[in-house]
């Protein structure tokens, strides 16, 4: 039994306790509160992000364009492929679960026209802050503003962890301003397997990637040129423009 000196210090050893219970009790009761709001969370984006099916369809080529633009020269690229005899599946609407399946289709090119940062690419995808939790947590993806609007964006440890590996040969174009300006998102794609990734170091315009797109892929399909002599014409080509030291390819 506890002795006290006078009433006192009973009221205030009393005091002392029925205070700790109640900061040991409201620790409990917050520690449990915000289990149940991550759990609520993580069955949320799982109901409102539903997976992609585990393989994506094959082809020779994956174009994955995300500006929506309506510029003819996309149909002059495609007449491109299909005079190669180059099968091809193209998305328009480029989610961050469809990303994560891109090795699965076993493609030998993978286009991503996109608006860009340095080193993330926007989805189509609309940013919410209770979507892609885990991805989010662990730099997977990003929020790329655009025109008012936010977007999920690709960031290099999403294409650490997509399904699978690539082909061997791969050759991966990103389309979109200083996707090579840092080494992040091209050191990912490598390492997944891919053989080359071309891309830029500056700011580019759409009609400039169409055009880069279309005169070197006409230098391989119909000239038959290997990538590197072609590449070393296109950036040629593109000085002779006004664009030095823009273009830029990586390799294993």
């Amino acid at each position: 039994m506890t002795r006290f000196n006078s009433i006192n210090d009973a009221i205030e050893d009393w005091r002392k306790k029925h205070q700790r219970s109640r900061i040991q009790t409201g620790r409990r009761s917050i520690y449990y509160e915000l289990q149940i709001i991550l759990i609520m969370i993580l069955v949320f984006g799982f109901y409102h992000y539903p997976p992609t099916p585990l393989n994506l369809p094959h082809a020779d080529v994956l174009i994955l364009d995300m500006t929506h633009t309506q510029d003819p020269s996309r149909g002059l690229f495609l007449d491109l492929l299909d005079q190669a005899h180059l099968s091809h599946v193209m998305y328009d609407s480029v989610t961050v679960n469809l990303i994560r399946q891109i090795p699965t289709g076993k493609y030998r090119i993978v286009i991503f026209w996109a608006h860009s940062g340095i080193d993330d690419m926007a989805t189509t995808e609309r940013y919410t802050p209770f979507g892609h939790i885990l991805e989010q947590l662990t730099g997977q993806v990003g929020n790329y503003l655009f025109e008012g609007k936010q977007y999920f964006s690709m960031e290099p440890g999403l294409v650490s962890v997509m399904e699978g590996r690539f082909a061997p040969g791969t050759m991966v174009f990103l389309m979109g301003c200083n996707t090579l300006t840092q080494p992040g998102l091209a050191s990912a794609f490598l390492r997944k397997g891919a053989s080359i990734v071309v891309g830029w170091k500056g700011l580019v315009s759409l009609a400039l990637t169409d055009t880069f797109a279309i005169s070197l892929f006409q230098k391989i399909l119909q000239e038959g040129k290997p990538i590197g002599n072609a590449m070393v014409e296109m950036d040629t080509t593109l000085q002779a423009m006004g664009y030095s030291n823009i273009l830029s390819s990586v390799t294993n």
